[in-house]
């Protein structure tokens, strides 16, 4: 029988398929004008976390988040299902450790292993939830940080999604296949042995918000 692995390697992804042109670059998927917002979260949250920390970004697409996790003088490590993103990484950042690896397997890496884990605007593309917080926490030290950005799915944004652009949001052929709120994702991270620390809305109004920015503690 197959290890998902080996099935993977077999076959191209969805991202290999819709979401990564072969000339696609690091900076081209830098454009988003909320990944500024992201950044500048993420570096006051690491300021508190001392220098040399090693981290796992997780479902690293192209690389521009890996990168820049190690430009802020961390040791970072890049896994993607995507052979072409994982490709497309190892050339533009050949200094920087990059693994083909889907985040709801097992993750090719020992217990205890890094200091956080990083994943940002990837969650809602993953089919088992479950299996991917149950792998960070495995790789995590105790007291390990995870920081997680996904599509904001409050209240009322949906009531609004429903009235104004349900059959746009949500196409049942779409990348997006998880849409959390506040509540639920703190709920399967606190049933995957995950204390949450914080958590931010980023973009527009609070209520309408963009993304969900969440850092949570490995209990």
């Amino acid at each position: 029988m197959e290890s998902p692995q080996e099935q993977m390697a077999k076959d191209k992804t969805f991202f290999d398929v819709y979401s990564y042109a072969e000339d696609s670059t690091p900076q081209g998927a830098m454009d988003d004008p909320n990944r500024a917002a992201i950044r500048r979260r993420t570096k006051e949250v690491l300021a508190g976390l001392g220098r040399g920390i090693k981290i796992l970004d997780a479902a690293c697409g192209l690389g521009q988040d890996t990168r820049y996790l190690a430009s802020l003088g961390h040791k970072a490590w890049g896994i993607d299902s995507s052979t072409k993103a994982i490709r497309i990484a190892q050339h533009h950042f050949p200094e920087l450790p990059f693994i083909h690896a889907a985040i709801d397997t097992h993750l090719p890496f020992e217990d205890l292993f890094f200091d956080m884990v990083y994943s940002c605007l990837t969650i809602a593309h993953v089919l088992d939830t479950r299996k991917m917080f149950s792998e960070f926490n495995r790789v995590l030290v105790p007291g390990g940080h995870l920081v997680v950005i996904t599509p904001y799915h409050g209240l009322l944004k949906n009531l609004v999604l429903a009235v104004y652009g349900f059959e746009r949001h949500f196409q049942v052929d779409g990348e997006s296949i998880r849409f959390y709120s506040r509540k639920s994702l703190r709920n399967i991270l606190h049933a995957n042995g995950f204390s949450v620390e914080s958590m931010w809305r980023i973009g527009r109004i609070p209520p309408l918000a963009k993304a969900l920015y969440t850092v949570a503690c490995k209990a």
